[in-house]
C-alpha cells in the first residue's frame, strides 16, 4: 500500500501545517475610521431626503396664478365654437383667447377637474388640447406634424430655455 509519504506530496505541494496561520490583525483606527464614514453618509443621506422634501419641484398653485389670462372676464372672442367643444375637454365658461399664430387660434381653458388646458384650434381640423395640473413649473406644448414643439404655454415668469420662441401673448410664446 502506498502512502503519502511514499508519494512524497509533501515536496510536491508543501507543508500544510502553514495553512491555519493566524490571520494578519487590522488595526482598530481602520474599523474608526470606516465607522464614521458610514456615520457622514448616513447623515448626508438624511439631510439631502429632508432638502427634497420641503422644496418640491412642482408647487400646487391657483389656475388664475399660472396663468392670470384665466382671471380675465370671458368675452365673445374668448368662446370657441360648439363643434370644437365637443372635441375637447374643457369648460366652455374658462376658455380665454390667448392669440393667433401660423399654427392656429391658441386658447387656454380649464377642465372640469381644474386642470389648466392649452387649446390650438385650427380651422378645418380637429383642436388640439394639452393639459395639467396648475403648479409653478407648468409647460404645455403643441407639436407640429414633425413631433416638434411650436406652441409653448408655460407657468408666470417662465420662459423657454431654447432659442427660436417669440413671445405671442403672456405665458404664450410660438416657434416659426
Amino acid at each position: 500500500m502506498t502512502t503519502f509519504e511514499d508519494l512524497d506530496l509533501g515536496e510536491a505541494f508543501g507543508d500544510f501545517g502553514d495553512a491555519a496561520a493566524e490571520p494578519r490583525r487590522r488595526s482598530r483606527a481602520w474599523g474608526a475610521a470606516a465607522f464614521l464614514l458610514a456615520i457622514a453618509l448616513l447623515v448626508a443621506g438624511l439631510v439631502w431626503v429632508n432638502a427634497a422634501r420641503q422644496s418640491p419641484l412642482d408647487v400646487s398653485a391657483t389656475p388664475t396664478a399660472v396663468v392670470p389670462a384665466l382671471a380675465a372676464e370671458q368675452t365673445a372672442a374668448d368662446r370657441i365654437t360648439d363643434a370644437d367643444l365637443g372635441a375637447i375637454d374643457v369648460v366652455a365658461t374658462t376658455t380665454r383667447r390667448l392669440g393667433t399664430s401660423a399654427w392656429g387660434e391658441h386658447y387656454v381653458g380649464l377642465t372640469a377637474s381644474g386642470s389648466v388646458c392649452l387649446l390650438t384650434v385650427v380651422e378645418g381640423d380637429l383642436p388640439g388640447q394639452s393639459c395639467a395640473r396648475p403648479t409653478t413649473h407648468l409647460a404645455l406644448t403643441t407639436s407640429d406634424v414633425d413631433g416638434r414643439d411650436v406652441v409653448w404655454l408655460a407657468a408666470q415668469g417662465a420662459e423657454p430655455s431654447d432659442e427660436g420662441w417669440q413671445l405671442l401673448a403672456p405665458n404664450l410664446w410660438v416657434r416659426d
